[in-house]
């Protein structure tokens, strides 16, 4: 049964998502285009502003092709669960697990779809604005750490996306169960409240521990400093999966004992 829910919420995830994500590519050639006509000696001031004009196209696309998933996400998430279309839902033969699970996998799903496409178009309009990859990877010898650090670095990311997907989760779900109007300001409300709040606390504990962390490594030598920095992140990598663990049994928690569809 998971499967068939997998399929219908990356169904309607991908929906529009794909018109953007296609017309990207061509929006970065031209991109690309207008960088290298930026740099060229002595462009005229018509071509200058078709150039910018050019560039704001295609940061506007892109940037579409990377905000559309969560709003997508969060449409999907409360329209299937909390809105009318719940009632039908949730009549279905299906665990409460297994509709969270399919929420989280097919979110997860289309936001590396999203990554990937962001970083193909960057790639593209670098490659065609004439990016020199050779002076920037010049002196780069790959390490034993180099790939560990890899490893920590897309666990790390996976972890903040879902732990990220899940507080839209729990901050909709709580907008559904407090009032029985209103429902989506209530969450819009909540998210920025607790993001708000999040980012604070990141930021005070960076600020905090990032010198201290720096020293230590900086003070290492060359060899073994990649290594013993990626092994440093093992504990963030520890608590950023506690967090998905709690908001995760959270949101369980709420569509199992707390549901609210009047």
């Amino acid at each position: 049964m998971l499967k068939k829910l997998l399929r219908y919420d990356l169904k309607f995830l991908f929906r529009y998502w794909w018109i953007a994500a296609v017309a990207s590519l061509p929006a970065s050639v031209m991109g690309g285009f207008a960088i290298k006509l930026l740099n060229s000696e002595f462009p005229t001031t018509g071509a200058i502003l078709v150039a910018v004009l050019m560039i704001l196209a295609t940061i506007l696309t892109i940037v579409a092709v990377a905000v559309m998933p969560t709003i997508m996400i969060a449409i999907r998430f409360y329209k299937n669960l909390y809105s009318d279309e719940g009632y039908l839902t949730f009549t279905l033969p299906v665990s409460r697990a297994n509709l969270l699970n399919s929420k989280i996998i097919s979110s997860f799903i289309i936001e590396m779809a999203s990554v990937l496409t962001v970083a193909i178009n960057v790639l593209l309009m670098a490659i065609i604005a004439g990016a020199n990859f050779s002076e920037i990877f010049q002196g780069y010898v790959f390490r034993v750490g180099d790939g560990i650090l890899a490893l920590a670095f897309v666990l790390l990311f996976s972890l903040l996306v879902v732990s990220s997907t899940l507080l839209m989760f729990v901050c909709i779900s709580v907008g559904a169960v407090i009032t029985k109007k209103h429902k989506v300001l209530a969450a819009i409300g909540i998210y920025y409240g607790v993001t708000g709040f999040v980012s604070g606390f990141s930021q005070l504990f960076v600020s905090l521990s990032s010198g201290l962390i720096v020293g230590i490594v900086l003070s290492m030598k060359e060899d073994v400093r990649t290594l013993v920095g990626s092994l440093m992140a093992l504990p963030i990598i520890l608590i950023i999966a506690a967090v998905v663990v709690g908001l995760y049994t959270l949101v369980h928690w709420i569509m199992d004992r707390k549901l609210n569809l009047s």
